[in-house]
């Protein structure tokens, strides 16, 4: 027996789907590893005839967007309102969706003294839950449910305790909210990757302390209650290994790690006491082109598993459901590209340097290479030893300078070895070295985004020196802060006179 079955638990589990054997998920339907799949978080927190999540406590409307729905109550606690939204997600051709819970171990919905108002993560999954039973006895088919661990539990809290993620509490807390979730939904209706029902988490900050740890403990207790694993796509600020990657932020722009994300705008002008910020959707432009990009990567490259940031999002106006401001466009947009995405399309981009055996940089001319400036890689112009070069410009924070192929050059693809040569100035750096957008997902945060490449040779402090790298890894897929490299020093601020990529066949 595990130790961890000794310790005390926090609170009984939440719904009756708990404990099960591995027999109660034989033949259970399941998405593969590796087919494409396209899900989208879910949000239930709403009751519109009480104004719940509906209007903020001044008195004002408290969403950017607004449902067109034509039910009695847009609400949690509705069957007929979740019977409606199963219909419109399945319309949209999403896979599954991920709910977003909001749960909280021993808070025992709307009798508990201190749960007023945030009862509706397990009254939502209850209702949701029932409607499930029924498709299941009846043979139906289900539109599969997924978790989307709404995070800042972990610091707003009925307790009022920023939990320690690092400790026996902490981690209790942390699994018997996944506990929770999944007790209440039936086994059958899970979202699962190779049999293992999906989790997906928000941001790690909201803990008070966090460990290497957290996920094997999750893991190992998931097992033992529901006698299966458990799928983890965490936020990449989580510490620990998980089976995916997220970056929360899709709806801001595509977002790539071992799983996609991708939104069709951003405004959040409805929530008070936040800075503002739009991303405009553009007549729908916005949200086509983030798709056609994630499209353009070659599928043995991009990941197979997308999320649509989000369905009902309505405070942050990130929605794709259908609304009062854009009708059914993006429920139809989502529709064409979900299809498109599970087809396994590929839309490489064409250009003029598609079958370019060398691309090149110099200042006054730019043949297929770039040197962009970039938040953390500001530059201006220079002359050096009467050489004109860009270099980082010291008005600005930032440190690197990168340098980004087109993207008709072998954009990416999933093996293309090249020569990079870089002419650069030496004056004397402690040490430099380049960080490339690597194949290797292990390689570096933001899956192998910023791999540590070759280091350059040490400083004689010449001047203009040249050095060429060659690179078998390299993935072409502006995923370097935008660019596909940068190079790095310590002691000097970096400049390069002249850039060259050369296809190695």
């Amino acid at each position: 027996m595990h130790l961890i079955l000794a310790l005390t638990l926090l609170a009984p589990p939440a719904g009756p789907y708990v404990p099960l054997t591995p027999a109660d998920h034989a033949g259970a339907p399941s998405f593969g590893a590796h087919e494409p799949v396209v899900g989208t978080h879910f949000f239930y927190w709403y009751k519109q005839s009480v104004g719940e999540h509906w209007i903020d406590h001044d008195g004002t409307d408290a969403l950017t967007d607004h449902p067109l729905y034509r039910g009695e109550d847009y609400a949690y606690d509705s069957e007929e309102w979740w019977v409606r939204q199963i219909a419109k997600v399945r319309e949209a051709g999403l896979d599954f969706m991920a709910l977003v819970y909001w749960g909280m171990p021993g808070m025992d919905d709307s009798d508990h003294p201190v749960a007023t108002g945030l009862s509706w993560s397990n009254v939502g999954a209850r209702t949701l839950s029932k409607i499930l039973e029924r498709q299941l006895a009846a043979g139906e088919e289900v539109l599969p449910v997924g978790m989307f661990y709404d995070t800042t539990t972990l610091r707003y809290n009925y307790k009022d305790r920023q939990v320690p993620l690092d400790t026996d509490w902490g981690r209790q807390w942390f699994y018997e909210t996944i506990r929770d979730f999944y007790s209440m939904i039936p086994p059958r209706a899970w979202a699962r990757i190779d049999g293992d029902p999906i989790v997906i988490l928000y941001g790690s900050a909201y803990a008070a302390s966090q460990d290497d740890d957290l996920f094997q403990y999750v893991e190992r207790r998931f097992e033992d209650d529901f006698g299966t694993g458990v799928h983890i796509i965490k936020n990449h600020g989580w510490p620990g290994d998980a089976d995916d990657i997220i970056s929360w932020g899709g709806a801001l722009g595509l977002k790539l790690n071992t799983t996609a994300a991708v939104g069709p705008g951003y405004d959040h002008s409805a929530v008070p006491g936040r800075e503002p910020l739009v991303v405009e959707r553009e007549g729908g432009d916005f949200y086509v082109r983030n798709w056609e990009d994630l499209l353009s990567r070659h599928p043995r490259v991009r990941p197979t598993l997308v999320m649509v940031e989000t369905w009902n999002e309505l405070h942050e106006g990130t929605e794709v459901e259908p609304t009062i401001e854009y009708g059914h466009q993006y429920v139809y947009l989502t529709k064409h590209y979900a299809d498109l995405w599970r087809e396994v399309a590929y839309l490489p981009p064409e250009g003029p340097y598609t079958d370019a055996e060398v691309i090149t940089w110099e200042p006054l001319e730019s043949r297929g290479v770039d040197v962009p400036d970039v938040a953390d890689g500001p530059v201006r112009k220079a002359y050096l030893d009467g050489r004109l070069c860009l270099t980082t410009d010291p008005t600005r924070p930032g440190e690197f300078l990168y340098v980004d192929a087109h993207r008709s050059f072998a954009f990416d693809q999933p093996a293309t070895p090249v020569k990079v040569e870089l002419t650069y100035w030496d004056d004397g750096y402690r040490e430099a070295w380049i960080e490339y957008d690597s194949l290797d997902p292990d390689s570096s945060v933001r899956a192998g985004a910023f791999k540590r490449g070759p280091a350059l040779p040490p400083s004689t402090g010449e001047g203009w020196r040249t050095v060429t790298f060659e690179i078998d890894d390299m993935r072409f897929g502006d995923r370097c802060n935008g660019a596909d490299m940068r190079l790095a020093m310590e002691g000097s601020a970096p400049a390069l006179s002249e850039a060259r990529v050369r296809r190695v066949r």
